[in-house]
């Protein structure tokens, strides 16, 4: 177990957020087809859910009474050189384009399926006392928010399965297309509710409009201007509740 100094990283994977307090270092001996000897090595990164910066002894006692307070959890299941950095232990707040990049690149890698919760990353972030910079709510801005081109990607069909991905500056959209409209619709709208209830301020009232040139995507444009995304945040960090 190698343990770090602070001030500590904030990283995330697999949706999770966590402050990188040690690392777990795993040998393996093997063999090579040659008969030499070799060792393998893996880095699983250790975390804690509580920045000891950031909360005081009154909410760490909270989060440990609810069974949400952890220090020292193995991510197991992830290597060091594939989580993503978000910032340092103190910072404020981290940029929106950020947010978007690493939450695109955790679709991109959700190959198991699971649900990945936008809202999940905001709060562990917020847990850890980092915010999100929002631009400002200008008209011209909030027109080009609420415009969202989609877009399909088929270019390797021998190699990777059809990929729809959209956006805007503000927020991003992604999912494998297997040709399931439905499917398509429900995890697009999924997507776009994740922002309205934990990224925009309900003052905002974020309304989509999608937009799609392929022919194949426009069915799914349509079902998506029919449905009416919620404007306030309904899944709020504990600390909101009143």
């Amino acid at each position: 177990m190698l343990k770090l100094d602070p001030p500590y990283q904030i990283i995330h994977a697999g949706g999770e957020v966590g402050l990188h307090i040690a690392t777990l270092v795993v040998t393996k001996e093997s063999e090579t087809e040659d008969g030499k000897y070799a060792i393998e090595t893996h880095s699983h990164p250790v975390v804690s859910r509580v920045s000891k910066v950031h909360n005081t002894i009154g909410e760490a006692g909270k989060m440990y009474s609810e069974g949400e307070y952890s220090e020292g959890i193995v991510w197991n299941k992830v290597e060091l050189p594939n989580v993503d950095t978000f910032c340092m232990e103190g910072t404020r707040a981290i940029s929106l384009d950020l947010l978007n990049w690493v939450y695109a690149g955790a679709l991109g890698g959700n190959t198991k399926g699971h649900i990945l919760r936008l809202g999940n990353i905001v709060r562990g972030l917020k847990r850890l006392g980092v915010g999100i910079e929002l631009p400002f709510g200008s008209k011209k801005e909030m027109k080009e928010l609420n415009r969202v081109e989609l877009d399909i990607d088929d270019s390797c069909p021998d190699q990777f399965p059809p990929t729809i991905d959209g956006g805007n500056d503000y927020c991003h959209f992604w999912l494998e297309y297997d040709g399931d409209v439905d499917h398509a619709v429900e995890e697009l709208s999924f997507q776009a509710t994740e922002y309205t209830e934990n990224v925009f301020p309900a003052g905002w009232k974020v309304a989509f409009k999608f937009y799609a040139q392929d022919e194949r995507l426009k069915p799914i444009a349509e079902k998506l201007n029919q449905r009416d995304f919620h404007y306030e945040r309904i899944n709020r960090c504990p600390e909101e509740e009143e």
